[in-house]
C-alpha cells in the first residue's frame, strides 16, 4: 500500500462515522476507490465487549464491577439503546460499523457491492479530519 486517502462524514451531534470514500493506492500505482455507508445503527461498540473495560450506562449504573466478588460465578453484561445519540457518544471508541461497501471506478460508477466492517476509531477519525492530517478530510 502506497497511500490511503479518506474523505469521511460523521453524525453532526455525536461525531460518529456515517459514510465515506476511501481511495487505496497500491505500490504498482493502481487505485481502488471504496464508498462505505453505515447501515442504520448497525455498529458493534467494542467497549461493550470488554475492550478497554465496559462503560457505565448514561444514568451512571452498569459497567463492569471491579474488585473482589464473594458470590457465585456469574456473567455480567449491559444493554444499551444505540438509537439514542447520547448513548452512542458514551460508547464510542473502538466502534466497528457494518457498512455497505461499493467499489467504484473513477467516475463513481459501481463495479461491485458487498458489506464489510470499518473501524475508524472514534473520535480520532473525526479529529484527524478536523486537523487536516494527511490522508484525512471531511466529505
Amino acid at each position: 500500500m502506497r497511500d490511503v486517502r479518506r474523505r469521511l462524514r460523521f453524525e453532526e451531534d455525536t461525531k460518529v462515522f456515517r459514510e465515506g470514500l476511501i481511495d487505496l493506492e497500491f505500490n504498482d500505482g493502481s487505485l481502488r476507490r471504496l464508498r462505505l455507508e453505515r447501515l442504520g445503527v448497525q455498529t458493534a461498540y467494542m467497549r461493550c465487549g470488554f475492550y478497554g473495560g465496559t462503560p457505565a450506562t448514561p444514568d451512571g449504573t452498569g459497567g463492569l464491577t471491579h474488585g473482589e466478588y464473594d458470590g457465585p460465578p456469574r456473567v455480567e453484561w449491559d444493554h444499551f439503546d444505540v438509537t439514542d445519540p447520547a448513548v452512542r457518544v458514551s460508547l464510542r471508541g473502538l466502534d466497528q460499523h457494518h457498512c455497505r461497501v461499493t467499489e467504484t471506478d473513477a467516475d463513481g460508477n459501481a463495479l461491485r457491492v458487498t458489506t464489510g466492517i470499518l473501524q475508524p476509531v472514534e473520535p480520532d477519525a473525526y479529529d484527524s479530519c478536523l486537523a487536516g492530517k494527511p490522508g484525512w478530510e471531511f466529505w
